[in-house]
């Protein structure tokens, strides 16, 4: 299997306007069509959307252009040489 980044860049671009209506979706679906399962369930799910939010952009990380600031990070870590530290 080939991971086509440009292809999960452009796919999450899709999807992170839409914020905690997406993961919000995600959680209401099983419960609308089963909902037994909600008891299986914490009450109140804003922390866990949150979470599920941030795992679903982690892998789109590596593939964003590199800030100003992590760029020089990247350059001047401990250790390097010429860096004076």
């Amino acid at each position: 299997m080939t991971i086509d980044p440009v292809l999960i860049k452009s796919s999450f671009a899709a999807v992170e306007p839409h914020g905690p209506a997406t993961t919000g979706y995600f959680h209401q679906h099983p419960f609308e069509h089963d909902p037994g399962v909600r008891d299986l369930l914490a009450e109140h799910l804003d922390e866990q959307q949150d979470r599920l939010r941030a795992a679903l952009g982690a892998p789109v990380t590596p593939w964003r252009a590199p800030t100003r600031r992590s760029a020089s990070c990247a350059t001047s870590a401990p250790g390097t040489p010429g860096t004076g530290r």
